[in-house]
């Protein structure tokens, strides 16, 4: 092996694998400069310079490694090759990691490893840093439906209902889950759960470094008994948006996805990303937001049918269509139409104001109280959403069914195409 590596560790203090890997790159038994980090900071400010790095290696016991982490790596063109210290059993390679290797016992070992997942640095110039986004993978198993709506609109409440109506069991198992991603944390103030631990914040903590099983994911939900499906409990503060890391938030939906056969999200309409505004931290602060529209088959937008609802609604189909989402997969709700204003105003005003085709939901009484006592919406709101939603569902069919093409992530196809055509 006579081309030259960079080989970056990542460990706790005193690890004698990384001692004897410095070693040997002295001696010169191991064509390789070494460089040594001691903490994740480190590692992503080194990844942020552009410099031409072989492989990447990471102590299985080091707390910075997750999700995120491995991603920023991809993006760097470098793979995470994971050495075992005997204690943590995960699934590393569900989080993008290479491979799961034992501790070197000599410079052969680290060879072999470059070998199959490294490349020579020999004659490569700095590389711009490239911004690792949560990409498109491959459409989850369940049927995903948004609800988003402007302040005041009753979004949380048409969110519920329509989890209600397409709630069921199969075999013992509740097959629906709705999930709390407002900011605000809407859908638990209505809940009322006895406890809010745990909740979505617990969910993405244990999807940071490991893929739970359905069984495990189930754990995180509270039965609704009454309506037929589960709760994923909301952020208890406003800034704990801060403390989610967007990859493993992204992987703790798939799990719900993977989980249920239907998931509803009641989120935020913000959608903003790096691309419209310059800036990496308000893409995170929507991550879920983007995240439901983006693998959504169904959005709902529901707002009031006066004038200021109106605009909200024509302003978030707006942001749905710069995010990529098709108009026919969008379904307008118009809460708290009166019968009068149907018969004056007419069906053609009314969708003409809402841009497209829309449901009237009209004033139901009883709403209150059946929340208060997390008792089964009225039955006239739950036909309403419900039937509405199923048929669009029916028409659109499957997100994932829409064409034919594979959505790839940046760095998944290799490392060594940065050397045809120049790298993005």
């Amino acid at each position: 092996m006579s081309a030259r590596f960079v080989v970056v560790t990542l460990a706790p203090p005193r690890r004698r694998w990384v001692r004897d890997l410095s070693r040997w790159a002295t001696t010169g038994d191991l064509p390789a400069d070494v460089v040594t980090c001691l903490a994740g900071d480190e590692l992503r400010a080194l990844l942020g310079t552009g410099r031409p790095l072989s492989l990447v290696l990471v102590d299985a016991g080091t707390t910075a490694l997750d999700r995120d982490l491995v991603a920023q790596v991809r993006g760097a063109g470098c793979s995470t090759v994971v050495v075992d210290d005997g204690r943590r059993q995960r699934d590393w390679e569900a989080i993008g990691c290479a491979e799961l290797a034992p501790e070197p016992h000599g410079p052969d070992a680290v060879a072999d490893l470059l070998s199959r997942h490294g490349r020579p640095v020999d004659g490569e110039g700095r590389r711009p840093a490239r911004a690792t986004g949560l990409g498109r993978g491959a459409a989850p198993p369940a049927t995903v439906v948004a609800v988003t709506g402007a302040g005041g609109a009753g979004a949380s409440t048409i969110a519920a209902a329509l989890a209600q109506s397409l709630g069921g069991m199969s075999g013992r198992r509740v097959q629906t889950a709705l999930v709390d991603g407002s900011r605000r944390a809407t859908q638990t103030v209505l809940h009322a759960p006895d406890d809010v631990v745990p909740g979505l914040t617990e969910l993405v903590d244990a999807h940071r470094n490991d893929a739970p099983d359905p069984e495990v994911v189930r754990t995180f939900l509270r039965p609704v008994p009454d309506r037929g499906y589960d709760l994923l409990v909301g952020l208890r503060r406003t800034r704990d948006w801060a403390g989610l890391r967007p990859l493993a938030l992204a992987a703790a939906l798939d799990g719900l996805a993977r989980t249920y056969r239907t998931v509803v999200v009641d989120h935020d309409p913000d959608l903003d990303g790096m691309a419209a505004t310059g800036s990496v931290e308000v893409e995170e602060r929507h991550t879920l937001s983007r995240w439901a529209v983006d693998r959504a088959d169904l959005v709902l937008v529901v707002g009031r049918p006066d004038l200021a609802g109106l605009h909200a609604v024509a302003s978030a189909r707006a942001d749905q269509v710069d995010q990529g989402v098709s108009l026919d997969r969008v379904l307008v709700v118009l809460n708290g139409v009166r019968t009068a204003r149907l018969r004056q105003v007419g069906d053609v005003d009314l969708r003409r104001a809402a841009g497209g085709p829309f449901v009237a939901v009209p004033p139901v009484r009883g709403l209150e109280q059946a929340h208060r006592n997390v008792a089964p919406l009225p039955r006239t709101l739950v036909r309403t959403v419900g039937s509405a939603a199923a048929h669009a569902l029916r028409h659109v069919g499957p997100a994932g069914a829409s064409d034919g093409s594979t959505l790839v992530v940046p760095g998944e196809l290799g490392t060594h195409l940065d050397q045809f055509g120049g790298a993005a």
